[in-house]
């Protein structure tokens, strides 16, 4: 029996020690503020701050539409006036009499309610209640795309923050390989079975992936700091994701497709310029029909005067009337308007064409990548299974002396690479779905289902 493996009692009590630190240090850390996807999103829908910039410029927009705004509702004032003064007076009647007057008193007093009502002008406050109405959609549909933003945003941040978590649990776990290798060359070396160089060389490896266990840490903070911006969250809030890395349940290739060209909110957009568009046009065309208005009021005046023939008069009563007007000529200036608006009608046209078009090659890219990201995770995990054996059979054959620390060094760098690579492609599948929900329209809505059995965030 050789002097290492007396050791080897000590050996699995310390690697057992390790594995409890292991396997209870995340569960502590989680205590201390456990974040769920739902939560995250429900607190960013709440505090960010496009959404609440975006919240109150739709309500805005909702207030201003109402009949008065767009002119379809009578317009009344009341008003008064008292005018006083004192004059020098000569008058002259053709019936021969005459006022010569020094400092003659005038007092004139009005009084009175006036009220206007556009009863016709070319359909103009129809219109302008469309457009109203249009401009409202408008913000709403602002309002949607911020919330889209933010959940996406957010979405991605907090699996981001899986991906480094689990990165950093792959780290420890390389981290821990190091330090079993280099206890083992130094028994060895201190038993005399092994050589101080192979020593050397596994500490050198140890502290490497300490190194890369620390930078690992710094790039994890940074990532819950990113988390913690998008939620509009106290940045000092030190936040650990309770999910792991779970796919959706995606709708077929052809209803994202129509989805998008139905509910995405870049569309719905589009076409509602298009719908103002349209508003403008006629409103350039109703400014060469004629335009009624009917105006009345009750009124009261009273003169009081020194400086007339008439000393007081004073007049009490309602006014009605009409006022009808039609442009004949304004300088071809609502003709260049109609050619304008018919230009910019055709242009909002082409663009709406243009971003259907757009949608449907996002959606068509999304969705075969997603299919190849897919594949690579099955075939991930299934590396990533072999490699974890294959590192169990080098751990026991370098523990055993049957193969060399390189061989060891090779089986644990494989492993590390198939988590990384496991773990990268279960983050960018499930942020593609994200942007394939959110260039759906689908969302903001809720009624996708997590995939049972999904594959999980730690590979």
């Amino acid at each position: 029996m050789s002097p290492f493996s007396n050791n080897r009692k000590f050996r699995k009590t310390c690697l057992l020690r390790l594995s409890l630190f292991l396997h209870v240090l995340p569960v502590v850390v989680a205590a201390q503020s456990p974040l769920t996807l739902h939560e995250a999103l429900t607190l960013g829908l709440s505090n960010h701050y496009g959404i609440r910039m975006a919240r109150n410029e739709a309500t805005m927009a909702r207030e201003n539409v109402t009949p008065g705004n767009a002119g379809m509702l009578p317009q009344v004032a009341a008003f008064g006036q008292l005018d006083k003064a004192s004059l020098d007076a000569e008058v002259h009647t053709s019936l021969g009499t005459r006022i010569d007057k020094d400092a003659a008193a005038v007092s004139l007093f009005s009084a009175g309610v006036q009220a206007q009502w556009t009863l016709f002008d070319g359909t103009v406050m129809f219109l302008e209640f469309d457009r109203l109405k249009s401009q409202s959609n408008l913000a709403n549909l602002s309002l949607q795309n911020e919330m889209e933003d933010a959940i996406h945003g957010i979405t991605e941040a907090y699996f981001n923050m899986v991906r480094q978590k689990n990165n950093l649990e792959s780290f420890r776990e390389q981290m821990h390989v190091s330090q079993m290798r280099y206890s083992l060359a130094k028994l060895k070396y201190h038993s005399g079975a092994g050589s101080e160089l192979e020593m050397i060389q596994a500490e050198v490896t140890h502290l490497a992936d300490s190194t890369a266990f620390t930078r690992q840490q710094t790039v994890l903070q940074n990532a819950g700091l990113e988390l913690n911006k998008l939620m509009a969250a106290d940045l000092e809030l030190e936040v650990v994701p309770a999910d792991s890395i779970t796919l959706v349940e995606l709708p077929p290739l052809a209803d994202l497709l129509a989805d998008a060209l139905r509910d995405n909110t870049s569309r719905l957009y589009s076409g509602e310029i298009h719908h103002l568009r349209e508003l403008e046009l006629k409103l350039a065309r109703a400014k060469k029909l004629p335009r009624l208005v009917m105006k009345g009021a009750y009124l009261f005046t009273q003169n009081e005067t020194e400086a007339s023939l008439i000393n007081y008069t004073r007049t009490l009563g309602p006014q009605v009337g009409l006022n009808a007007s039609v442009s004949l000529f304004d300088g071809f200036n609502v003709n260049r308007r109609i050619s304008r608006a018919k230009t910019s009608l055709e242009n909002q046209t082409i663009h709406v064409e243009e971003t259907e078009q757009e949608l449907t090659a996002l959606i068509m890219e999304a969705w075969y990548n997603h299919q190849n990201l897919l594949q690579l995770i099955t075939l991930g995990r299934q590396r990533n299974a072999l490699a974890r054996k294959n590192l169990t059979i080098a751990s026991e054959g370098y523990e055993a002396g049957s193969i060399s620390s390189l061989q060891l060094r090779e089986a644990q760098t494989d492993l590390f690479l198939s988590q990384a690579n496991l773990t990268e492609a279960l983050y960018q599948a499930r942020v593609t779905e994200s942007m394939l929900l959110k260039i759906a329209g689908q969302l903001v809505k809720t009624g996708y289902q997590e995939k049972s059995g999904a594959p999980a965030g730690n590979p």
